[in-house]
């Protein structure tokens, strides 16, 4: 069965790149979701995509540059967040209800 690239469910793209499949097409569309959303997510958990997408092949990433940067800034603005969560978030509000 076929179905456009257009049709395909988050879960759908997450299952065909864990299997390696059709990479050339279904990682840009991931890419696509992941920086809309880090967190997308299929039928598992949330940032499964993201998951999915960290354990293609090097080999892959090797041959598409311009696909692996697209995932190296997905990588950096979720290290902000969580330097953001670190230094601002986390301490204001453990200051403000005595929580670690």
């Amino acid at each position: 069965m076929r179905v456009p690239l257009s049709e395909l469910t988050t879960e759908n793209v997450r299952m065909l790149v864990l299997q390696q499949i059709g990479l050339k097409h279904l990682v840009p569309l991931a890419l696509d979701k992941l920086e809309a959303n880090p967190f997308a997510a299929g039928n598992h958990y949330a940032g499964d995509l993201l998951h999915a997408v960290v354990e293609v092949s090097p080999d892959f990433w090797a041959s598409e540059p311009e696909l692996r940067s697209r995932l190296d800034g997905i990588i950096r603005s979720l290290e902000d967040m969580v330097r953001f969560l670190e230094k601002d978030i986390l301490p204001a509000y453990q200051r403000i209800y005595g929580a670690s």
